[in-house]
């Protein structure tokens, strides 16, 4: 009958897989199947089916040479290669405890996403100024995580007309992504593997992206040296608009402030936004490391220079 040593068909596991990969929970995996493939699977079935998938492909993982991956190798390497990571949560329980959770904690994840992307050159820059997204005050205030701005006086500027198209933006063709709760060094092998198996070291373009976390740039240091290092633009934005609101007591003048910082940042002139922060921060009586309390309106100003 095509039975493996899980006492079901090999489609039938693919299926298993799927439901639970694209459900929130065994239950639901178990009521799709159901419903939807007219399986009938218990959700302990889902359940050990999925954990022993999982343990057999971190296994073999784990015990690929470097150069390969679980994947066909591409044929040719990418004109563009983009490695991305950063940290997440997890809600976790310990294993072999029997039914019910034990030792419910909240643990951090590392994840990557690498990219096969198209590419192109340009004598000048495509875009030199900042993106229509990033000149909105409501979705900056939402990208920053803050309350909604007030209404803007009309004699100052909220944001340029929206292009009909970005030719210039490179295309994401293949995207890989991996997952893990191992440390940091572990997990850059990982990614330094998958990267070596889809031959992104040969690729002509290469781009390294990452928020603050210092894990993110250790890995960078040790397995992606040769990849441009690009710091998430997401968050200089949450940070300049966090810093420009404790610079001024008008939200106009914030603003103002805001969108002459993230320009010269979108622009390449990041050592005079940071001259710009610490003049303001030496004007407030802050001159090397201090301690700041979660109230002082000096923090996110000496977060944003820090960041």
């Amino acid at each position: 009958m095509g039975l493996d040593s899980r006492e079901a068909t090999p489609g039938l596991v693919r299926r298993i897989a799927f439901a639970a990969a694209e459900t929130r929970s065994a239950e639901r995996a178990s009521i799709v199947l159901r419903e939807i493939g007219g399986n009938q699977v218990s959700d302990s079935t889902v359940v050990r089916i999925v954990w022993e998938l999982g343990s057999e492909l971190a296994q073999a993982r784990d015990h690929t040479s470097a150069g390969q991956t679980l994947t066909q190798t591409p044929e040719e390497p990418p004109a563009l290669a983009v490695v991305q990571c950063d940290g997440g949560r997890i809600r976790t329980r310990q294993a072999g405890q029997g039914l019910g959770v034990h030792g419910a904690a909240w643990r951090e994840t590392k994840n990557a996403c690498l990219l096969r992307m198209s590419h192109q050159t340009f004598a000048e820059d495509p875009q030199p100024e900042l993106p229509a997204a990033f000149c909105d005050p409501a979705h900056v205030a939402e990208i920053a995580e803050m309350a909604a701005p007030p209404p803007l006086p009309e004699t100052v500027a909220v944001e340029p007309e929206l292009p009909a198209h970005e030719p210039w933006r490179p295309k994401r063709l293949v995207r890989t992504c991996l997952s893990s709760m191992a440390d940091s060094d572990t997990f850059g092998e990982q990614m330094q593997r998958e990267a070596q198996g889809r031959r992104f070291f040969e690729a002509t373009a290469r781009a390294f992206l990452g928020d603050g976390l210092p894990w993110n740039w250790s890995i960078w240091k040790r397995h992606f040296r040769q990849f441009t290092p690009i710091l998430d633009f997401i968050h200089v934005l949450a940070y300049l608009y966090a810093a420009s609101l404790s610079m001024h007591d008008e939200f106009s003048a914030a603003w103002t402030c805001y969108l002459e910082l993230a320009r010269a940042c979108w622009q390449g002139r990041v050592a005079e936004v940071i001259e710009r922060l610490q003049d303001w921060l030496v004007q407030q009586g802050v001159c090397g490391e201090i301690e700041f309390d979660g109230h002082d309106l000096r923090l996110p100003v000496s977060d944003a220079a820090r960041y």
